[in-house]
């Protein structure tokens, strides 16, 4: 679910946060940064551990934490790392982690309840619905050179 997650959070945050000059490489990087965790967790071999520890919400809250210890009030640095903590808090919320609670509130012990599976149809539905989002707004190559050097959309 990459289209789906980066579509949708993009929409989300303009709609949310009216900011049209955001730099959106961050929040495309916090979006995509729970299932960047998730792959190298499982590459390394110690998934057995804890393989969704980036689709906990202490995880996403830590990460926040340390943005607003870590960096000095209004300057680039902190609206940019805002934006990669905002994505992450898109992405537990676009992927229906409250669904999963042993998941999402880690390390509190919940039942392991029946897991919640998507069938390929709905995962193919939720992609178009990412791409019907981004396709308009990136389909010239002035409109892609922007938001590679600049961010916007």
């Amino acid at each position: 679910m990459f289209f789906w997650h980066i579509g949708l959070s993009i929409s989300f945050f303009r709609f949310v946060f009216k900011d049209f000059s955001a730099d959106l490489r961050f929040l495309i990087v916090g979006v995509i940064f729970p299932e960047i965790i998730y792959l190298s967790l499982n590459l390394i071999n110690i998934s057995g551990i804890y393989p969704e520890l980036g689709h906990a919400l202490l995880f996403a809250i830590f990460l926040l934490f340390l943005v607003m210890i870590f960096t000095k009030r209004d300057t680039e640095l902190r609206r940019n790392f805002l934006l990669v903590s905002i994505g992450i808090f898109f992405h537990l919320l676009f992927d229906f982690m409250w669904l999963r609670q042993e998941v999402l509130f880690f390390p509190l012990q919940f039942q392991d309840t029946e897991r919640l599976t998507f069938n390929i149809g709905v995962l193919f539905i939720q992609e178009v619905i990412g791409l019907t989002y981004l396709i308009p707004k990136l389909n010239s190559q002035d409109k892609l050179k922007r938001f590679f050097s600049e961010g916007i959309i």
